[in-house]
């Protein structure tokens, strides 16, 4: 993959690896062969096999407030982030370390290996593995590349000793001040070189403007996205940043005529103006017959209609809830948890926290918090596919500020977490509340509630992965569980988006026109004159 960039012209300033990914650095910096280093790679397996079994664990906080939690014999392998770093050892005592995180409401996730990487349990082979690093030639680099070992640029000795690559494989790997130091150039870029896309998301974290400088060669894992649209993207991003391209070393498998092109980016937007269908081709539009009041067909007005309800429910893959689990919205919860495989709670709390695998706390208006979900949901390595938002059934006796935070500013932070996480897989969002819609001539209790369909309607423009669903009800007894499942299951159906339960029967909004009343001179009001 290096070697692809490099023939299109995207040479290294400087590189970074990730653990035994410093080898590539090391590789195309000259400090050893591509053979030494396949060959390198290939004893670091063979050796790791040797180790008895252990295990590791992400943990998000910083390295100085990990350490003290860590039981004897565990090993911090690796400070990937700011707050994100990696504990290592024996698997007991992981587990006992994940239980104390747990009981803390820290945030972690189990990686799947089974060896205790860069801790005191790969001692046994270290010596070995100096053996055979003394029998390949190490040379100085000649491009520099930051060392894992120190979190600063590697020196022509350090590369060059076969000491430091036992460490190398021993001590923590300080990736998050790796990219500092390569980032500290105003206007550099970095570029994940490999598989997936998850050194791109850890260099994210490393600053406020790192988000904006981090581009990848490759989709992320089971994405839609094909490996050559996704490096055909990176390189047209580090064109339009001002890196020089090798046009001709690019099309040297496929010559291209070179044209004239605008110095903008196409949108892939349709601008045409269609011509009206209203006026029939070869005939002037002045002959055209005239037309009807032509404000008449522009007013409309949204209106109840008796549904069906859904027949079927299908409660498949990952399930994200907001509910309150000693309310109201607990108890809906409660009535089809049995029937969703994969479920994951989230209520709300005084700030964010971890319970368990499939368990939160969020503070309803915190944005910050909203963030802290989605990257926690983000690194378990699936997102779920529906959102079920229940905090806007309430009581009565809940303030009209703490309903807003419970619905609009809670959908609004979730909508901005999405986007700024880049969550871009298919999303099914349903927004249940009561006593917010006015379908017969029920009093409104909560008006406050009606800010939920402004962002209901918002985000799916603002998200295009997204669908959201409003349904209202007056008591909870409106809605069989069935009935519940099968709407939450249903909300891919545009075209149904706003919905209410009134005494077990269910509506569905709609539009319809509404014509003007006709003023006292007999013609339609406003037809000639503006609208007040």
């Amino acid at each position: 993959m290096a070697q692809l960039w490099k023939s299109w012209g995207v040479e290294p300033d400087a590189m970074i690896g990730h653990s035994m990914g410093e080898y590539t650095a090391a590789c195309l910096a000259g400090v050893m062969s591509l053979e030494d280093a396949l060959a390198l790679v290939t004893v670091r397996g063979r050796l790791f096999e040797k180790l008895a079994p252990g295990s590791m664990t992400s943990v998000a906080i910083p390295e100085a407030e990990l350490r003290p939690l860590l039981p004897e014999g565990l090993s911090i392998a690796a400070v990937n982030a700011p707050e994100l770093c990696v504990a290592s050892g024996e698997a007991a005592a992981i587990a006992a370390l994940e239980r104390a995180l747990a009981e803390r409401g820290i945030e972690h996730r189990p990686i799947r290996i089974a060896v205790a990487a860069h801790s005191a349990m790969v001692e046994p082979i270290l010596g070995e593995f100096r053996d055979f690093v003394s029998s390949i030639r190490l040379s100085a680099p000649t491009i520099p590349y930051v060392s894992n070992v120190t979190g600063d640029w590697v020196t022509p000795e350090q590369a060059q000793s076969p000491e430091y690559w036992v460490q190398h494989l021993r001590s923590t790997v300080r990736f998050a001040d790796g990219v500092q130091k390569l980032l500290g150039g105003d206007d550099r870029l970095v570029l994940e070189v490999g598989p997936g896309q998850t050194l791109t998301s850890l260099a994210r974290l490393a600053g406020e403007d790192s988000a904006e400088r981090a581009l990848a060669s490759l989709p992320r894992p089971k994405h839609d996205e094909s490996a050559r649209h996704a490096a055909l993207t990176t390189l047209g991003r580090l064109w339009q940043a001002g890196k020089t391209i090798d046009w001709e070393g690019f099309h040297a498998a496929d010559p291209r005529q070179r044209i004239s092109l605008p110095t903008y980016p196409f949108e892939r937007k349709r601008y045409w103006i269609d011509a009206d269908p209203e006026v029939a081709p070869g005939i002037p539009a002045d002959a055209q017959p005239a037309a009807a009041d032509p404000l008449a067909s522009l007013f409309h007005r949204p209106v109840w209609k008796r549904s069906t309800a859904p027949y079927t429910a299908q409660a498949e893959g990952e399930w994200l809830v907001f509910a309150d689990p000693s309310g109201p919205s607990g108890r809906l919860v409660d009535s089809i948890a049995s029937s969703i495989p994969n479920l994951t709670y989230v209520e709300a709390g005084e700030r964010f926290a971890q319970l368990g695998p499939n368990r939160f706390t969020v503070q309803p208006g915190s944005a910050d918090d909203h963030l802290k979900l989605v990257q926690a949901l983000k690194q378990r390595g699936s997102f779920p596919s529906r959102i079920a938002h229940f905090w806007s059934v309430t009581t009565d006796d809940e303030s009209p500020q703490r309903m807003l935070e419970l619905g609009f500013y809670s959908l609004l932070f979730l909508a901005q977490a999405l986007s700024a996480e880049a969550v871009d897989e298919e999303l099914s969002l349903s927004v249940v509340s009561n006593h917010m819609q006015r379908v017969r001539d029920e009093a409104l209790l909560h008006s406050e509630k009606a800010t939920l369909l402004g962002v209901c309607r918002v985000i799916p423009q603002e998200l295009q992965n997204v669908r959201c669903q409003s349904l209202d009800l007056s008591e909870l007894e409106d809605i069989p569980a069935a009935s519940l499942l099968a709407e939450l299951s249903g909300a891919d159906d545009a075209a149904e988006t706003t919905i209410a339960y009134r005494g077990g029967a269910r509506w569905v909004q709609t539009v319809e026109t509404s014509p003007l009343p006709a003023a006292e001179d007999g013609r339609p009001r406003c037809a000639r004159r503006a609208c007040i």
